[in-house]
């Protein structure tokens, strides 16, 4: 079977991409590419089951982005740097929201090429135990079965806003651009859509495009795109929207699976935006890699631009805070509205695990509003006996008093063993205010492996040095029983105050650890405790499990 859809699961945490129609246009069938195509499919040589299979994958891939026509070639050169970050364990990578969408793209291309130009669908099922199960998510009331619609058979989408505008950023102008899509139709959801603007100048002339995408559009739902950072020259003055959708399917019900709460607006001392707010799940399926899109209009409701955020999940039936940050300046009398787009089948939970919990949380503050810094922590725990948690992702919402978001905090680590506890957080919240109160952590395994994990990492000899300017430093020795090194292991220590309550964490990375060995590590958290504080650390294995 081929296993795109698996490597992107894997790499967005459930957001797969998916076969989907098209129009029947675009590049040429190539047949040797085409004929590579089949192959692979009926041979099963795209498989990421293991690392050795892993590695053929990256071979067949490669043979296939040499026959590969223009652009599905670049979109090949995309999978397979996207492979070669999950197979060698690349956190970085694999936490950089941009280069996860730039894979899931180009998979759903390859795709969509493979249907449409080849007649084949690669697309799959992500049964593996590499990755969640694809579980389809509820984006409307009754969505599941939706059948393939033609697309001249639909009521086309309408641009209803659209802007763009210059505002300071770091005291240079910079453009931003914004539309909002409505999908007239009231039986159909559009799939696949494509948004494209020309800018033009004040007389007419074409000074600059844009492109932006849209997973899908619900019967009577918007859906917006925007840039906070558009390379336009300062002479674009207006901007002129079309769309385009690759097909269409039946829907049961209209309503979103996603909906937004009150949003606020937080200025820096420079009067750039961070955007809060909360963003709500009706399914009963987490969805992974939702885009969050806010549009800014000026007081008269003009659309003048927007910026983008991508949230690692919103769980089922639950929320989390979202925060969205630009170095735009606008005028204070700016409002923003929040769109969510994500795709019915860009979501996961496996019905065969038992999903990992957080067992402790905690932050702490100082400061005033002026200037305050914090820090949190928390634990998570894999029930499960026999499977391995990967790519466990965490979501801290802070409030206020009154409920209302003040602060979002995010983190992963690659791996949890079975029956075993990882931590996260951080104690750089340099901007979490003192007006928090509460924190709320949710938790999502991107994947599950059912392959047995020989070796173990164990921490000893912890101990906690308080540093002379604040803050402090934990020491102690990592020790491995694995049969290969591990490159930058993540160790995070979590802090209890004296009755033992958790308080903060911070963390740090050791850089080699020997196989079969033992090293020393280092944590410093520059956050300033009020009084002593213990440590416990937990190491991430997650490199060690390719992954």
């Amino acid at each position: 079977m081929w296993r795109t859809t698996s490597l992107i699961a894997v790499l967005a945490l459930g957001a797969t991409g998916v076969a989907c129609g098209g129009d029947g246009g675009g590049l040429p069938a190539q047949g040797r590419f085409c004929d590579l195509l089949v192959e692979a499919e009926s041979s099963g040589a795209v498989d990421l089951s293991d690392e050795a299979a892993a590695g053929e994958a990256l071979e067949v891939l490669a043979d296939l982005r040499d026959a590969a026509p223009g652009s599905v070639a670049d979109d090949l050169d995309v999978i397979i740097e996207g492979l070669e970050a999950l197979t060698s364990g690349d956190l970085d990578r694999l936490a950089d929201e941009d280069f996860i969408r730039d894979v899931e793209d180009a998979s759903a291309d390859l795709e969509r090429y493979a249907r449409d130009e080849c007649g084949i669908d690669i697309g799959g099922d992500a049964t593996d135990d590499t990755a969640a199960t694809a579980d389809t998510a509820d984006t409307s009331a009754a969505d599941d079965t939706g059948e393939p619609v033609p697309v001249d058979a639909a009521v086309p989408l309408a641009v209803t806003a659209q802007g763009v505008a210059f505002f300071p950023s770091y005291d240079e102008p910079q453009g931003t651009w914004a539309a909002v899509v409505t999908n007239p139709d009231d039986a159909l959801v559009a799939e696949y859509v494509t948004v494209q603007a020309t800018f033009r100048d004040a007389g007419g002339a074409v000074v600059g495009t844009d492109t932006g995408y849209l997973s899908e559009i619900g019967p009577g739902e918007r859906r917006a795109v925007a840039t906070d950072y558009a390379d336009l020259p300062e002479t674009a003055v207006t901007v002129e929207v079309v769309t385009s959708v690759d097909s269409y399917r039946t829907a049961d019900a209209p309503g979103p699976g996603l909906s937004f709460g009150p949003s606020t607006v937080r200025r820096d001392d420079d009067g750039r935006l961070t955007i809060l707010g909360e963003i709500t799940n009706s399914t009963d399926t987490t969805i992974g890699g939702p885009t969050v899109t806010a549009v800014f209009r000026s007081p008269d409701g003009t659309v003048v631009g927007g910026t983008q955020g991508y949230p690692s999940f919103v769980p089922a039936q639950g929320s989390v805070g979202v925060e969205l940050s630009t170095s735009l300046v606008l005028p204070v009398d700016t409002t923003v509205e929040l769109f969510a787009d994500w795709s019915s089948s860009g979501s996961g939970d496996d019905a065969d695990a038992t999903p990992v919990t957080v067992t402790d949380q905690g932050f702490s503050t100082s400061g005033d509003a002026s200037s305050s810094s914090g820090t949190w922590g928390a634990l998570v725990t894999n029930p499960n006996g026999d499977l391995t948690a990967s790519y466990v992702q965490v979501i801290a919402t802070f409030r206020d008093a009154t409920g209302t978001v003040v602060g979002v905090e995010s983190s992963s680590i690659g791996a949890i063993p079975a029956g075993g506890t990882g931590a996260f957080g951080s104690d750089y919240l340099y901007d979490l205010p003192p007006s928090a109160s509460t924190m709320d952590v949710v938790a999502w395994t991107g994947s599950w492996n059912d392959a047995p994990v020989v070796g173990a990492l164990t921490v000893s000899g912890v101990t906690v040095v308080p540093q002379d300017y604040g803050g402090v430093e934990v020491i102690g020795e990592l020790t491995s029983t694995f049969a290969a090194a591990g490159d930058g292991v993540g160790v995070v220590a979590v802090f209890r105050d004296a009755d033992g309550v958790l308080v903060g964490a911070g963390a740090g990375y050791v850089d080699i650890v020997p196989a079969g060995g033992s090293t020393g590590f280092s944590i410093i958290s520059v956050f300033t405790y009020p009084g002593p504080v213990s440590a416990e650390v937990y190491p991430d294995p997650g490199n060690l499990l390719g992954g």
